[in-house]
């Protein structure tokens, strides 16, 4: 019996980048695609719930200077943008579905300081 609301496939392959610069410091790059096939986003699978294939990219850098007790992180979540319902309860009989939406991209920057 398949499961609901579950792509038959789905995947997440990430890099981790490392780099010593020349003043010393630490440059890291971290690199994710996520996969997930389309499937139905609801109990009955109804076309109201069906989510097509997405593939959604994450990025994060951080910078750390040499010897010192600070650093900067910077990235995005869902770079790509992808939009796409992750949930829907579809109540066909009552007229109305409500649908749980993914987050859209999500930039942010963080300065941490280690005391």
């Amino acid at each position: 019996k398949d499961l609901k609301r579950t792509p038959d496939f789905s995947y997440r392959y990430g890099i981790l980048y490392d780099r010593a610069l020349p003043n010393g410091a630490e440059f890291n790059l971290t690199a994710v695609l996520n996969r997930a096939d389309d499937y139905y986003s609801n109990q009955n699978n109804t076309p109201n719930g069906f989510r097509p294939a997405v593939s959604k990219i994450d990025l994060n850098m951080t910078y750390r200077p040499n010897n010192g007790n600070w650093r900067v992180i910077a990235g995005c979540s869902n770079c790509s943008d992808e939009r796409n319902a992750n949930s829907t309860l579809d109540f066909g009989t009552l007229g109305f579905v409500t649908q749980f939406q993914d987050m859209p991209r999500l930039w942010r920057v963080s300065y941490r300081h280690d005391f």
